[in-house]
């Protein structure tokens, strides 16, 4: 006779709904192991960083960070999206790119955001420089304290809006968020409204772009003299929601310059910036022109503006409306040009500019050196630039305060 057990196990070999629900099982295991394994999910705790004690600034004010905050460096959403869900995530981060390759009626993103692993919901958080990093590296601060009445500032998540309004000795921060409230202070690449280049700033701190410059040392006695008096190497974009078409003007405007002095070359709007032109790499580019063109691209700021820097080539800013990084430590009229978008369709008239500021290009390419070294060049030294600005910039709103300036 057949035992019980024996019984069971056939009985439920022929169950068509244990069947399916072994099929469902398998159906998840084999999801799962693709999603990990494809899609670049990876555990929330493994985006970590720690801090090089000797860069540290003692200066450094007392900060706290809230859970959201953390959570969001760590690449945690809000809902905590499931598997599935960051699945979905990763397709419809894979549908935009399509874009990037002239797929019709998709418009084009940051190709490097369409090949970050999928650690949160923005594309750029693991692009060195982002403000993910920014959040990371604030976690192993010194100066990060636990208790909020110990911190003079509290980043704070998008939820800002229902936190208490404080008094005038401590301030909310916010990463890539509009406010007006008088006690909180934003943080972005761009203090402006990203459709008005005249609109009134949001109060905070401006950014660093994103990247670093990857080509090597700089000697100081190369600075003297340089291959080519401006050089720029970019895609042609237009600004969203059509707000600039300076990159479009620059592209038409030197196609009748022919000086082995200036290299200006333009791209279709597909793929990224750094690559190898025809003869000359990028980084060299950057680090043998006096002056480097930061133009105007998806949106005002971009990743040229810090490589150029690190280059020690001179950023010549045409982005009307753009805020510059640190200008509450940095004067950037020792390390920086600025031409109005309206400039960019003569090249005669920027060309004309830049020989006559020739003469102080050494000075300025030696300036943007030292800028760089001191608050650009490693992440350790971009955040302790960024809470030295908000200690500087809460100083200013006090005497503004004090004296009846709005």
């Amino acid at each position: 006779p057949m035992s019980r057990g024996a019984s069971t196990r056939l009985g439920a070999g022929r169950c068509p709904g244990v069947a399916l629900v072994r099929l469902g099982v398998a159906w998840v295991i084999v999801t799962m192991t693709l999603s990990y394994s494809l899609f670049g999910i990876e555990d929330e705790t493994e985006y970590q960083y720690q801090v090089a004690a000797e860069d540290l600034s003692s200066k450094a004010p007392p900060f706290y960070l809230s859970d959201k905050v953390v959570a969001l460096g760590l690449g945690i959403r809000e809902e905590r999206a499931s598997v599935f869900g960051r699945v979905q995530m990763r397709i419809s981060r894979w549908w935009r790119c399509l874009g990037n390759y002239g797929f019709p009626g998709v418009e084009s993103v940051d190709p490097e955001s369409c090949l970050a692993p999928l650690h949160s919901h923005h594309g750029m958080a693991h692009i060195p420089g982002s403000w993910f990093q920014y959040i990371n590296y604030l976690r192993a601060h010194p100066s990060r304290r636990r208790n909020q009445s110990e911190a003079k500032f509290l980043f704070v998540g998008a939820e800002h809006g229902s936190w208490p309004q404080l008094d005038h000795s401590s301030y909310y921060v916010v990463f890539d968020w509009w406010s007006d409230r008088r006690d909180v202070f934003c943080v972005d690449y761009d203090l402006r409204d990203l459709k008005n280049d005249t609109r009134e700033l949001c109060p905070g701190v401006t950014l660093p772009p994103p990247k670093f410059f990857t080509g090597g040392p700089r000697d100081g006695r190369a600075l003297e003299s340089w291959r080519w008096l401006v050089g720029f190497m970019a895609r042609t974009v237009d600004g969203w929601w059509n707000t600039s078409h300076a990159r479009r003007d620059i592209e038409q405007a030197f196609k009748g310059v022919h000086s082995d002095r200036v290299f200006v070359r333009m791209r279709p709007g597909k793929g990224t910036g750094e690559i190898a032109a025809a003869r000359h790499d990028y980084n060299d580019l950057l680090s043998n022109s006096a002056f480097s063109l930061v133009v105007h691209g998806d949106q005002r700021w971009n990743y040229r503006f810090s490589e150029a820097l690190g280059a020690c080539s001179v950023p010549v800013i045409i982005a009307d409306g753009l805020t510059l990084p640190f200008e509450e430590l940095i004067d950037w009229t020792k390390a920086s040009l600025r031409v109005p978008e309206s400039m960019a369709s003569n090249a005669s008239a920027i060309l004309e500019l830049l020989e006559q500021r020739a003469p102080e290009a050494p000075a300025m390419r030696r300036e943007a050196c030292r800028i760089y070294e001191k608050y650009f060049a490693t992440m350790p030294r971009r955040v302790n630039g960024l809470l030295l600005s908000l200690e500087k910039r809460a100083l200013l709103h006090e005497a503004h305060r004090r004296h009846g300036v709005a």
